[in-house]
């Protein structure tokens, strides 16, 4: 896509986007099962305040929503800003599209993985792993010194974490909340994703405003990842 956007413009790389993102939308609906008729008996809901109430009490939800805060305080710049991250570091052009490739592939790659290993190790253990490795991803991106071969493990360290993230915490959601409050708790985690972005994007801002530079965000924003992965143990 990089490399379309450079040639074509921007314009494309949207057009492209659109033609990819629908017809991925059509082949995923037309993948999904029926649901099944059954004779089985409705389950009562509870009045959502009651669920609400529990969700808050609960010291895992805490825990995960704290860890969330934490962990995705980077989102925003990864996303957005990484080719321009890499070109402070002298990287640009076709070396940096072939970063940025690296870093969905990692993407892609950390699902697979981290279902794997869900279901044949601790939870708590793939979790903590999974998101320590993007913590040292982000770190790793500026103490590399500008290497080509270090930026780029870096980089595909960042993505396997960010691919794995989404699937390890609705696994422990469902683990301990179970499927019948499952979509609110989920709901409520990645509200507080939204939320950690929003204070990443803004925290960024100042930092380029008072120095000019990703260094000290990235070096911040990666401790806190550490800190929010080792919650999670």
């Amino acid at each position: 896509l990089n490399n379309l956007v450079v040639a074509q413009g921007w314009q494309a790389g949207y057009l492209a986007l659109m033609v990819f993102t629908a017809a991925g939308g059509l082949l995923a609906y037309l993948m999904m099962p029926f649901e099944l008729s059954g004779n089985a008996a409705p389950i009562r809901k509870r009045p959502a305040r009651e669920d609400f109430a529990a969700i808050l009490r609960h010291r895992v939800f805490w825990v995960l929503a704290v860890s969330m805060l934490l962990c995705n305080l980077p989102q925003a710049i990864i996303l957005s800003q990484l080719n321009l991250i890499l070109s402070e570091f002298g990287v640009t052009g076709r070396a940096a599209s072939i970063m940025v490739s690296s870093y969905a592939i990692g993407m892609m790659l950390g699902r697979f993985i981290s279902g794997y290993a869900l279901d044949r190790f601790p939870p708590r253990i793939v979790a903590t792993l999974g998101l320590l490795l993007s913590g040292f991803g982000i770190l790793g991106l500026g103490l590399t010194g500008g290497s080509i071969i270090w930026l780029s493990v870096a980089v595909l360290a960042i993505g396997l974490s960010f691919g794995a993230e989404s699937d390890i915490i609705a696994f422990l959601i469902y683990r301990h909340f179970g499927g019948r409050i499952y979509s609110t708790v989920h709901g409520l985690t990645s509200s507080m994703v939204a939320v950690s972005a929003t204070i990443g994007a803004a925290l960024l801002a100042i930092v380029l405003h008072v120095t000019d530079a990703y260094l000290p965000f990235l070096m911040g924003t990666g401790l806190c990842v550490l800190a929010g992965g080792l919650l999670l143990l």
